[in-house]
This record gives structure tokens, sequence and C-alpha cells, in this order.
């Protein structure tokens, strides 16, 4: 796989720290659900709304506040799922490439004029920076 492959691959992958961030901090609200494709998510950021709005009213609390322990205590068993999602997820996504990879290896020429304009068209995107450029550049010239 060279560079630009990677870099391909990489940027399909979900990342482990953004799904624990939005676990901690939006978690309640379903966030680290929709980040991780995950059904359901919905259903959290719809039972916090009505209990938050339940516990405005006196008669509300009653109902409210069970709501809110029940997704406070769904959202710490999320803690312990959000790892093995976004693991899988990339799993996919890597077995998804290499089934893609496989079918299009007789389609794909390694000219090394096309890896240099990916190249170029990475870095000009911003995916890359100058000094990455740079080096991969040399590679694929010393390849040549």
């Amino acid at each position: 796989m060279d560079y630009i492959e990677q870099k391909k691959l990489e940027s399909k992958q979900m990342n482990m720290s953004v799904g624990y961030i939005l676990w901690f901090f939006l978690g309640q609200f379903g966030a680290h659900r929709f980040y991780c494709k995950k059904n359901h998510g919905v259903t959290m950021l719809v039972l916090e709304i009505v209990a938050w709005i339940l516990i405005c009213t006196v008669i509300g609390m009653i109902i409210g506040i069970p709501i809110i322990f029940a997704v406070m205590i769904w959202w710490l068993i999320d803690a312990f799922k959000v790892q093995k999602w976004i693991n899988e997820f990339n799993l996919s996504v890597v077995e998804e490439y290499s089934r893609n990879n496989e079918s299009n290896s007789k389609l794909q020429s390694n000219n090394h004029l096309d890896i240099l304009e990916k190249l170029s068209k990475l870095k000009n995107s911003g995916a890359i920076s100058e000094e990455e450029f740079i080096k991969e550049k040399s590679k694929v010239l010393e390849n040549a």
C-alpha cells in the first residue's frame, strides 16, 4: 500500500479519541452513537430532551428524573461499547478496501506520473503537508 492509499484509508476510518470525546461531552444526547453509526442515537436524544422538559414542571419531576438516570446508565454502558464499535467499523473499512483493491489491481496502473499527480492533488487540498509531499515525491522518483 502506497502513501496515498494509506491516507485515503485513514480518512475513511473513525478516530477513537473523537468517539470518546463525543461520548463524554455529548453522550447523553447520543452523539457518540451518531458518530459510530449505531441505532438509538435519536432515542437517547429524545429521552434526554423530554426528561429535561418534564423536570421543569413539578409533576414532571417524578417522571423526568428517573428518565435521566436511565439515560445515564445507558450512557455509562456505552462507554464500554464505543471502542468495540469503532474497531469493528475500522476493520470493515480495511476489509472493504482489500476487496476493492484486489478487484481493481488489474485496472490500476503503477505509472509514476499518476502517483505524482495524486500526491500533488493531496498537497493542494491540504491533506498532506509540503514536507510529506517532498518525501513521498522523492520515494516515487527513486523507484522510477
